[in-house]
């Protein structure tokens, strides 16, 4: 049976544990899900998750973050690259660089939102590349780029998941085994898909003697 869509996934979930139509199991097929999406969400970071030139809007220095954030890629103000600093070090640098307002070059993250210093005097977005986070499925969300993608690890993860509601069932073990690898083969395609199976480099920053 296809699974391509939240209502397929939930039934495959119930007919591989051998419990299809089960009214004690179905209300908890959610949980299973939601329990794998939790642990996914720390564990992906692919290039499907990559939102690429998203304009945020704001006002004195301060944009809300979009809802389904997770991580920066990049960040620009005005075309110009923005760095990153702590809170506490952007303080510091709005103290020592006043003489700079309106030229912003620095970003930090504070809570759900994204300061840049010193403040722009320009009424401009921030555009951002960033990792989004896994859209949580459910009745109203059919699908997200994982289940797109990934549909066996949705299954192999959800029915790992299964184990502590439907009680010892021995095929758990082989359930880790199989999400497990998939969450290291994905991890690899996406390396070699970024960069292009060629070795990586350290390279310097700065002045060298």
């Amino acid at each position: 049976m296809p699974f391509s869509t939240y209502s397929e996934l939930s039934a495959s979930i119930l007919n591989w544990i051998g419990r299809p139509d089960d009214p004690l199991i179905s209300p908890a097929v959610p949980d299973f899900i939601a329990l794998f999406e939790a642990e996914a969400r720390d564990r992906l970071r692919t290039r499907f998750a990559e939102q690429v030139g998203v304009e945020i809007w704001g006002a004195d220095g301060i944009f809300p973050l979009p809802c389904d954030f997770a991580a920066v890629r990049r960040a620009l103000y005005n075309t110009v690259p923005l760095r990153f600093r702590t809170p506490s070090e952007l303080d510091d640098l709005d103290w020592h660089d006043a003489s700079a307002a309106g030229r912003s070059l620095w970003y930090t993250l504070e809570g759900l939102q994204l300061r840049i210093s010193p403040p722009p005097d320009t009424d401009l977005p921030v555009v951002l590349d960033y990792m989004q986070g896994l859209p949580a499925l459910s009745s109203r969300v059919a699908s997200n780029w994982c289940l797109d993608a990934y549909p066996d690890l949705y299954l192999y993860g959800s029915l790992a998941c299964a184990e502590g509601y439907i009680g010892n069932d021995e095929r758990v073990v082989g359930w880790i085994q199989l999400r497990d690898a998939a969450f290291e083969r994905i991890r690899r395609a996406d390396i070699a898909a970024t960069w292009g199976g060629s070795p990586l480099r350290v390279m310097p920053v700065g002045e060298t003697p």
